[in-house]
């Protein structure tokens, strides 16, 4: 929002008015130069310390957790601000760690030590220039014949898994481009991978309606899963590893015993095919979404529909639920990915749509959730992935488009360093060195 005061610099330029404004500070910014500036009411403008390290220490409460404290402020930048001005803001924190002007404490009276301060700030300096660095290919994996529809990294990051329409499941060492094993044993395409949560058991389903159990180590295939009358389009499971929630084209939602392999008792019936499921990592709630665009909440375990949500006018191509105490609005958030070519944010507690993301050209074929940055990651037929921004204005934050075909499949490593894409190649995401 454009203010009345102006540039000290440009002169004549109107300045930005930015959200970490209050009644006791306004921050400003200069559309034209990018300086910062503050005003405390009844003071002149001024732009001390080049306004970078105001909007960083400013409201900062330094708790046990500055590694938190960190993220949380970078996060905000990183967010918000293009790569140039990320440069500005690293620039301006690392000239006054270099050269120190006066004591960093002065800024708004910050009653934490000079050390701890200026500890804070270089934390903060080292997370914005990772993210200065532009996004690259860092491996691209070729092996799958025909287009890869789902990939899921293991809990520690060291094995990803791909399964694709040429039947096929592969695993890779994602760091050096290495293919580990090939898992062979469905009949059609595989459209589903998650892995348990010690990473010692891989489950798969497929248009075969088979759901697979297998050892990664080995590659041996340890278990079927029977039940489904059509292909198995989704699988969710919970944190603890015990159950396991399949959804299939046969109109049925259907929760399985991991540990016994049978299925528990009651099933969920839909009006239509089914084509994504996911389950709150509480337990409380499974989601289901189907082929003319609706969302279903279920109780997990009295299989009780809580809620349908209608707001969707295609298929449902993807869920995800988290719990994030930072999602003031809904403890569970809900992101739907749809045919429709939009994502969707609910809050999963009541069923109110927050947010619609608009962007993609293509269906949005898979969404995941970015911890580190709090920002969601999809993927479509357009060819393309994309980061949106939660907060605030629901906007794009980059664009990754080095794809030459629909992209299937998406998926971010437990330590947040890579993305991993899939189309007929899998490509993946990190940070130029």
């Amino acid at each position: 929002m454009t203010s009345k005061a102006t540039c000290l610099s440009c002169r004549h330029c109107p300045l930005e008015l930015l959200p970490e404004s209050d009644a006791k500070i306004t921050f400003y910014r200069c559309p034209t130069c990018y300086r910062h500036f503050a005003q405390l009411p009844g003071r002149s403008l001024t732009e001390k310390w080049g306004g970078s390290l105001s909007l960083v220490l400013y409201g900062t409460i330094f708790s046990q957790k500055p590694q938190a404290d960190a993220w949380r402020i970078a996060s905000m930048f990183r967010n918000r601000e293009s790569r140039e001005q990320l440069a500005r803001i690293v620039a301006d924190i690392r000239q006054e760690l270099a050269y120190p002007s006066q004591p960093v404490r002065d800024i708004h009276g910050q009653s934490a030590s000079e050390e701890d301060l200026r500890a804070f700030l270089t934390l903060v300096a080292d997370l914005l220039t990772e993210e200065v660095k532009e996004d690259a290919v860092v491996q691209t994996l070729k092996g799958h014949t025909s287009w890869v529809r789902c990939l899921a990294f293991r809990p520690d990051g060291q094995i990803l898994a791909s399964g694709s329409i040429d039947g096929s499941i592969k695993l890779w060492d994602p760091s050096h481009g290495h293919l580990l094993h090939t898992l062979t044993g469905h009949v059609g395409g595989v459209f589903a991978l998650v892995w348990s949560p010690s990473g010692g058991l891989l489950v798969s389903g497929g248009q075969d309606s088979a759901i697979k159990l297998w050892d990664p180590q080995s590659g041996k295939l340890l278990r079927a899963l029977e039940g489904h009358g059509n292909g198995v389009r989704a699988l969710a499971l919970s944190t603890d590893g015990q159950t396991l929630v399949s959804a299939s084209i046969d109109q049925t939602v259907r929760p399985w015993d991991l540990q016994t392999g049978r299925q528990k008792p009651s099933f969920i019936d839909h009006p239509s095919p089914l084509y994504s499921v996911a389950m709150s990592p509480d337990h409380q709630i499974i989601a289901s979404g189907d082929e003319v665009g609706v969302i279903r909440l279920w109780h997990a375990h009295t299989r009780k529909l809580l809620r349908t949500l209608r707001d969707h006018s295609g298929k449902v191509l993807s869920l995800i639920m988290v719990n994030d105490r930072q999602f003031s609005i809904s403890s569970t958030m809900l992101m739907s990915g749809s045919a429709d070519r939009t994502m969707k944010w609910w809050g999963a507690d009541d069923g109110r749509l927050i947010s619609t993301f608009t962007g993609h050209a293509g269906p949005v074929r898979s969404v995941a959730f970015h911890p580190t940055w709090q920002t969601v990651i999809s993927s479509s037929e357009d060819k393309t992935i994309k980061e949106w921004n939660l907060y605030g204005a629901q906007e794009t934050i980059r664009t990754l488009p080095g794809h030459a075909g629909p992209v299937y499949s998406l998926a971010i490593s437990p330590d947040s360093r890579f993305i991993a894409s899939g189309s007929l190649s899998i490509k993946i995401w990190g940070k130029k060195r």
